[in-house]
């Protein structure tokens, strides 16, 4: 099971995050659910975070929903952003990854509502956009946040580099059944190892508006 002392550096990461998305004039709002869809991924200490954070009663809710999606077709990476990272400093060709095409609603979705919202992961919330997805067809974001967005996908890896990153019904399916002492040993399928930072991706012409929140983000002793 993931280290309980991670959380709460899991949810100050969040905390700061969500303070650079209050600087940004986006049009996220409540009902906006086009981002929402099967093929959000996260690390096994944000599944932890989650199960965690729900109510047995919730968890014995949405855990059917998403073993129900395990026989659905989904994003399953192979990579973690920090080996995408050690791939780019090391020179290494990468396939491309395909994620399916026409994928289908989250299976925490509900009535246009996320079941897990206090506690969703954070592929979740750094999917922003200054347009309505639905009026252009994807998310506009500008270059600097992409930039950020990474920095927090490697650092919430980087301190769950014990563990792995998946699918979010991947992710959640075995979590689940470690938290459960009866249950044999899930199997690691479907999941991609952690790392820790190899080297941070930002752009030379970033560094200057990012160099704040690398300095927030040490303070927390990450």
């Amino acid at each position: 099971m993931t280290d309980p002392q991670k959380r709460p550096v899991l949810a100050q990461l969040y905390q700061l995050h969500e303070q650079y998305i209050r600087t940004m004039d986006i049009a996220c709002g409540k009902y906006c659910h086009d981002c929402c869809t099967t093929n959000v991924t996260m690390t096994t200490l944000e599944g932890d975070y989650i199960l965690s954070g729900l109510s047995p009663e919730n968890s014995a809710e949405i855990m059917p929903l998403v073993r129900r999606q395990l026989k659905n077709p989904r994003f399953i990476p192979s990579l973690t952003t920090n080996r995408i990272a050690q791939a780019c400093r090391n020179g290494e060709d990468l396939a491309d990854e395909q994620a399916p095409a026409d994928p289908g609603p989250c299976p925490l979705l509900h009535e246009g509502l996320c079941r897990i919202y206090p506690v969703r992961p954070f592929g979740c919330r750094c999917m922003v956009s200054s347009a309505p997805c639905r009026r252009t067809g994807w998310a506009e974001t500008d270059p600097v946040t992409l930039t950020i967005n990474t920095l927090f996908l490697q650092v919430i890896e980087h301190v769950d580099q014990d563990g792995f990153s998946g699918n979010l019904a991947d992710v959640l399916a075995w979590v689940d059944a470690k938290r459960d002492p009866d249950s044999p040993r899930p199997p690691v399928s479907g999941l991609a190892p952690n790392t820790p930072i190899p080297a941070l991706i930002i752009p030379p012409e970033h560094r200057e508006r990012v160099m704040p929140i690398i300095i927030a983000i040490r303070a927390l002793s990450v």
